[in-house]
Protein backbone atom coordinates (compact mmCIF):
# COMPACT_ATOMS: atom_id res chain seq x y z
CA UNK A 1 0.00 0.00 0.00
CA UNK A 2 0.84 3.66 -0.20
CA UNK A 3 2.84 5.48 2.34
CA UNK A 4 0.73 5.54 5.43
CA UNK A 5 1.10 5.78 9.20
CA UNK A 6 1.09 2.40 11.00
CA UNK A 7 -2.59 3.24 12.68
CA UNK A 8 -4.24 4.11 9.73
CA UNK A 9 -3.24 0.94 7.95
CA UNK A 10 -3.95 -1.02 10.95
CA UNK A 11 -7.60 0.18 10.80
CA UNK A 12 -7.65 -0.27 6.99
CA UNK A 13 -6.68 -3.78 7.21
CA UNK A 14 -9.36 -4.41 10.17
CA UNK A 15 -11.93 -2.55 7.85
CA UNK A 16 -10.51 -4.80 4.32
CA UNK A 17 -10.93 -7.89 6.95
CA UNK A 18 -14.11 -7.24 7.98
CA UNK A 19 -15.91 -6.07 4.79
CA UNK A 20 -13.87 -9.85 3.61
CA UNK A 21 -15.83 -11.28 5.77
CA UNK A 22 -19.04 -9.65 5.33
CA UNK A 23 -18.95 -8.18 1.80
CA UNK A 24 -22.98 -6.87 1.89
CA UNK A 25 -22.26 -4.82 4.87
CA UNK A 26 -23.50 -1.10 4.87
CA UNK A 27 -20.81 1.40 5.44
CA UNK A 28 -22.44 2.34 8.53
CA UNK A 29 -22.29 -1.30 9.54
CA UNK A 30 -18.91 -1.43 9.52
CA UNK A 31 -18.24 1.49 10.75
CA UNK A 32 -19.87 0.79 13.82
CA UNK A 33 -18.33 -2.53 13.73
CA UNK A 34 -14.51 -1.18 13.60
CA UNK A 35 -15.22 1.96 15.41
CA UNK A 36 -13.96 3.59 12.69
CA UNK A 37 -15.52 6.95 11.26
CA UNK A 38 -17.58 6.77 8.30
CA UNK A 39 -15.36 8.90 6.16
CA UNK A 40 -12.16 6.78 6.60
CA UNK A 41 -14.17 3.50 6.01
CA UNK A 42 -15.54 4.67 2.46
CA UNK A 43 -11.71 6.91 2.20
CA UNK A 44 -10.25 3.08 2.69
CA UNK A 45 -12.28 1.10 0.96
CA UNK A 46 -11.69 3.10 -2.40
CA UNK A 47 -7.76 3.15 -2.05
CA UNK A 48 -6.29 3.16 -5.16
CA UNK A 49 -4.57 -0.41 -3.75
CA UNK A 50 -7.75 -1.53 -1.87
CA UNK A 51 -10.98 -1.38 -5.05
CA UNK A 52 -9.22 -3.95 -7.00
CA UNK A 53 -8.86 -6.47 -4.47
CA UNK A 54 -11.08 -10.04 -4.83
CA UNK A 55 -14.08 -10.45 -2.85
CA UNK A 56 -13.48 -14.52 -2.69
CA UNK A 57 -17.24 -15.09 -1.66
CA UNK A 58 -18.67 -12.73 -4.48
CA UNK A 59 -16.31 -13.03 -6.99
CA UNK A 60 -16.19 -9.67 -7.24
CA UNK A 61 -13.64 -6.96 -7.07
CA UNK A 62 -14.08 -4.73 -4.11
CA UNK A 63 -14.97 -1.46 -6.39
CA UNK A 64 -17.98 -4.00 -7.86
CA UNK A 65 -18.85 -5.24 -4.33
CA UNK A 66 -19.16 -1.55 -3.39
CA UNK A 67 -21.02 -0.84 -6.50
CA UNK A 68 -23.59 -3.69 -6.05
CA UNK A 69 -24.02 -2.63 -2.21
CA UNK A 70 -25.16 0.94 -2.92
CA UNK A 71 -27.85 -0.30 -5.98
CA UNK A 72 -29.05 -2.91 -3.22
CA UNK A 73 -29.45 0.05 -0.78
CA UNK A 74 -30.90 2.78 -3.48
CA UNK A 75 -33.77 -0.19 -4.07
CA UNK A 76 -34.48 -0.74 -0.28
CA UNK A 77 -34.09 3.25 0.44
CA UNK A 78 -31.93 3.84 2.90
CA UNK A 79 -32.10 6.97 5.96
CA UNK A 80 -29.67 9.57 5.55
CA UNK A 81 -27.20 8.81 8.70
CA UNK A 82 -26.81 12.32 9.76
CA UNK A 83 -30.47 12.49 10.43
CA UNK A 84 -31.02 9.53 12.33
CA UNK A 85 -28.00 8.87 13.73
CA UNK A 86 -25.44 10.68 16.13
CA UNK A 87 -22.01 10.04 16.28
CA UNK A 88 -20.74 9.20 20.04
CA UNK A 89 -16.97 9.78 20.33
CA UNK A 90 -15.09 9.14 23.50
CA UNK A 91 -13.09 11.58 26.13
CA UNK A 92 -10.78 12.06 23.61
CA UNK A 93 -13.03 13.14 20.60
CA UNK A 94 -12.29 9.45 18.92
CA UNK A 95 -15.23 8.22 17.08
CA UNK A 96 -16.41 4.95 18.62
CA UNK A 97 -20.11 4.44 17.31
CA UNK A 98 -23.08 5.59 16.44
CA UNK A 99 -26.44 6.25 18.56
CA UNK A 100 -29.73 6.24 16.89
CA UNK A 101 -31.73 9.70 17.80
CA UNK A 102 -35.44 9.35 16.77
CA UNK A 103 -38.21 11.62 17.55
CA UNK A 104 -40.51 8.85 18.11
CA UNK A 105 -43.32 11.36 17.87
CA UNK A 106 -42.51 12.93 15.27
CA UNK A 107 -41.55 9.78 13.37
CA UNK A 108 -44.96 8.26 14.23
CA UNK A 109 -46.77 11.33 12.25
CA UNK A 110 -44.46 11.35 9.66
CA UNK A 111 -45.00 7.44 8.86
CA UNK A 112 -48.94 8.07 9.03
CA UNK A 113 -48.45 10.85 6.89
CA UNK A 114 -46.47 8.83 4.15
CA UNK A 115 -49.14 6.01 4.82
CA UNK A 116 -51.87 8.42 3.71
CA UNK A 117 -49.89 9.52 0.73
CA UNK A 118 -49.27 6.13 -0.72
CA UNK A 119 -52.91 5.08 -0.26
CA UNK A 120 -54.33 7.72 -2.33
CA UNK A 121 -51.86 7.45 -4.45
CA UNK A 122 -52.60 3.66 -4.75
CA UNK A 123 -56.26 4.11 -5.11
CA UNK A 124 -56.47 7.18 -7.60
CA UNK A 125 -54.28 6.02 -10.61
CA UNK A 126 -55.61 8.90 -12.67
CA UNK A 127 -54.66 11.41 -10.62
CA UNK A 128 -51.36 13.33 -11.01
CA UNK A 129 -48.71 14.31 -8.51
CA UNK A 130 -49.73 17.93 -8.31
CA UNK A 131 -53.82 16.76 -8.31
CA UNK A 132 -52.90 14.54 -4.96
CA UNK A 133 -51.26 17.42 -3.49
CA UNK A 134 -53.99 19.71 -3.70
CA UNK A 135 -56.37 17.03 -2.29
CA UNK A 136 -54.49 16.49 0.54
CA UNK A 137 -54.19 19.96 0.98
CA UNK A 138 -50.11 20.46 0.31
CA UNK A 139 -49.30 24.48 -0.67
CA UNK A 140 -47.01 23.34 -3.09
CA UNK A 141 -46.65 21.73 -6.37
CA UNK A 142 -45.83 18.31 -5.40
CA UNK A 143 -42.61 18.24 -4.17
CA UNK A 144 -43.95 16.99 -1.02
CA UNK A 145 -46.39 13.89 -2.30
CA UNK A 146 -43.03 12.93 -4.11
CA UNK A 147 -40.25 13.15 -1.36
CA UNK A 148 -43.71 11.25 0.92
CA UNK A 149 -43.57 8.68 -2.06
CA UNK A 150 -40.02 8.21 -2.56
CA UNK A 151 -39.12 8.55 1.07
CA UNK A 152 -37.17 5.00 2.43
CA UNK A 153 -39.87 4.39 4.77
CA UNK A 154 -42.35 3.19 2.40
CA UNK A 155 -40.16 0.36 1.71
CA UNK A 156 -40.38 -0.63 5.61
CA UNK A 157 -44.19 0.31 5.71
CA UNK A 158 -45.28 -1.63 2.74
CA UNK A 159 -42.39 -3.72 1.12
CA UNK A 160 -40.10 -3.75 -1.82
CA UNK A 161 -42.71 -4.53 -4.08
CA UNK A 162 -44.94 -1.65 -3.75
CA UNK A 163 -42.00 0.73 -3.34
CA UNK A 164 -40.76 -0.55 -6.73
CA UNK A 165 -43.97 0.14 -7.95
CA UNK A 166 -44.47 3.36 -6.87
CA UNK A 167 -41.07 4.37 -8.37
CA UNK A 168 -42.28 2.78 -11.92
CA UNK A 169 -45.77 4.73 -11.49
CA UNK A 170 -44.10 7.86 -10.66
CA UNK A 171 -41.82 7.37 -13.99
CA UNK A 172 -44.84 6.93 -15.72
CA UNK A 173 -46.99 9.42 -14.35
CA UNK A 174 -44.34 12.07 -15.34
CA UNK A 175 -44.46 11.17 -19.11
CA UNK A 176 -48.48 11.62 -18.71
CA UNK A 177 -48.07 15.07 -18.08
CA UNK A 178 -45.76 15.55 -20.93
CA UNK A 179 -48.17 13.78 -22.99
CA UNK A 180 -50.35 17.10 -21.81
CA UNK A 181 -48.49 19.51 -22.72
CA UNK A 182 -48.80 21.55 -26.49
CA UNK A 183 -47.90 19.42 -29.55
CA UNK A 184 -45.66 22.20 -30.40
CA UNK A 185 -43.78 21.48 -27.34
CA UNK A 186 -40.29 20.25 -28.26
CA UNK A 187 -36.80 19.83 -26.10
CA UNK A 188 -35.77 22.99 -27.87
CA UNK A 189 -38.17 24.99 -26.07
CA UNK A 190 -36.76 24.43 -22.55
CA UNK A 191 -34.69 27.58 -22.84
CA UNK A 192 -37.49 29.14 -22.97
CA UNK A 193 -38.89 28.22 -19.44
CA UNK A 194 -37.46 29.39 -16.29
CA UNK A 195 -35.79 26.40 -15.22
CA UNK A 196 -32.31 25.66 -13.36
CA UNK A 197 -29.50 24.21 -14.87
CA UNK A 198 -30.52 20.83 -13.11
CA UNK A 199 -33.71 20.89 -14.48
CA UNK A 200 -32.86 21.50 -17.56
CA UNK A 201 -29.92 19.19 -17.31
CA UNK A 202 -31.83 16.30 -16.65
CA UNK A 203 -34.64 16.81 -18.73
CA UNK A 204 -32.56 16.99 -21.64
CA UNK A 205 -31.00 13.61 -20.31
CA UNK A 206 -34.21 11.66 -20.34
CA UNK A 207 -35.72 13.06 -23.44
CA UNK A 208 -33.03 14.18 -26.09
CA UNK A 209 -32.48 10.62 -27.68
CA UNK A 210 -34.29 10.89 -31.15
CA UNK A 211 -37.91 10.64 -29.41
CA UNK A 212 -36.98 7.53 -27.12
CA UNK A 213 -37.08 8.24 -23.36
CA UNK A 214 -34.10 7.25 -21.38
CA UNK A 215 -34.42 5.63 -18.59
CA UNK A 216 -34.74 7.70 -15.25
CA UNK A 217 -32.18 5.02 -13.47
CA UNK A 218 -29.70 5.53 -16.37
CA UNK A 219 -29.72 9.00 -15.93
CA UNK A 220 -29.72 8.30 -12.43
CA UNK A 221 -26.24 6.66 -12.99
CA UNK A 222 -24.98 8.97 -14.83
CA UNK A 223 -25.27 12.08 -12.25
CA UNK A 224 -24.60 9.66 -9.49
CA UNK A 225 -27.63 10.50 -7.34
CA UNK A 226 -30.77 8.28 -6.68
CA UNK A 227 -33.14 7.38 -9.46
CA UNK A 228 -36.39 9.56 -7.11
CA UNK A 229 -34.51 12.37 -6.90
CA UNK A 230 -34.29 12.14 -10.84
CA UNK A 231 -38.04 11.81 -10.54
CA UNK A 232 -38.53 14.93 -8.15
CA UNK A 233 -36.19 16.85 -10.38
CA UNK A 234 -38.16 16.51 -13.06
CA UNK A 235 -41.97 16.15 -12.04
CA UNK A 236 -40.69 19.95 -10.48
CA UNK A 237 -39.98 20.97 -14.30
CA UNK A 238 -42.42 19.54 -15.90
CA UNK A 239 -44.96 21.81 -13.58
CA UNK A 240 -43.17 24.86 -14.71
CA UNK A 241 -43.53 23.84 -18.31
CA UNK A 242 -47.17 23.12 -17.71
CA UNK A 243 -47.44 26.24 -15.83
CA UNK A 244 -45.33 28.67 -18.70
CA UNK A 245 -47.42 26.96 -21.79
CA UNK A 246 -50.91 27.70 -20.04
CA UNK A 247 -49.85 31.15 -19.32
CA UNK A 248 -49.00 31.60 -23.14
CA UNK A 249 -52.00 30.19 -24.08
CA UNK A 250 -53.46 33.20 -22.33
CA UNK A 251 -51.70 36.04 -23.37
Amino acid sequence: MRTISQDKKASMNEIIDFFMENPTATIMEISTATGVSKSSVQRYLNHPDVVGLMVEKTGRIIADQLKYNKGVGNSKGGRTTFVRYDAIKDENGKFIGLDENIDEEKEERKRETITEVVLVFSRCPYLTITEISNLLGYEDEGDYVYDCLTDPRVYEIFGPVMANSILERLEKNVFSIFRKLPSEFNIEMLDEVDLSDREKDILRRRLNNGGIPVSADKVAAELEISRAMVLKIENRAVNKISEHFGNVKKR
